[in-house]
């Protein structure tokens, strides 16, 4: 855990930030550190953040979400990042779990949840250039699901493997099709994506 920054991606989300942050903070592993990444916002955001305590990295907003995806990487140093959007809620022990999961060099996704409990995203194959297409299905007493593509909603990578694939490509920008992208290049690299079904947030 103490090898490991937890990065919100933020942009005008004053409103939904305190709750996200505090439980956040309720989560958090012993060891590891809270970090908000900031896209230009114009509210009182960072304002926010400072009085919880929480550490603010400002980013440009010039290429939005994907910027600050590419500047938590260049601005911590730990070798795990965990990146979250702002509006993702963490349940009662995810972090821990999701943590105690890593067993390799890979990307890691918890499964996400919509606010009514049923599933926003739990990896998903996809027609490229087009719509998604969801696949829902997944065995929910696996600890570990190799999927497709990831969500950059919420992801766990680690900074060797992020040098290898490189950063995010801007021209996805302000953020569709990124984490696609993304996939496709860690598979061409063979590096592997994981759903943790029993690790459950939010989004």
């Amino acid at each position: 855990p103490s090898e490991l920054s937890l990065v919100i991606l933020n942009y005008n989300g004053a409103e939904i930030l305190r709750k996200t942050l505090s439980a956040a903070q309720a989560e958090l592993p012993y060891g590891a550190e809270l970090l908000l990444v900031d896209n230009g916002s114009v509210d009182h955001s960072r304002s926010v953040a400072r009085n919880a305590g929480v550490t603010v990295i400002k980013a440009s907003n010039q290429y939005q979400f994907i910027t600050g995806l590419n500047t938590a990487f260049q601005q911590t140093t730990r070798p795990w990042v965990l990146f979250a959007q702002n509006d993702v809620r963490f349940h009662r022990g995810s972090l821990c779990k999701l943590v105690q999961s890593v067993t390799q060099d890979a990307i890691y996704q918890p499964l996400l949840l919509n606010q009514n409990g049923s599933v926003n995203h739990a990896g998903v194959f996809y027609r490229w250039p087009g719509v998604g297409i969801g696949n829902q299905r997944y065995p929910e007493n696996q600890s570990l699901l190799p999927i497709e593509v990831f969500s950059t909603a919420c992801f766990l990578l680690s900074r060797h493997t992020f040098n290898r694939i490189g950063p995010f490509d801007t021209q996805f920008a302000p953020a569709y099709y990124e984490d696609v992208d993304y996939s496709f290049r860690a598979q061409a690299l063979g590096i592997p994506r994981y759903l943790l079904p029993n690790v459950r947030m939010t989004h």
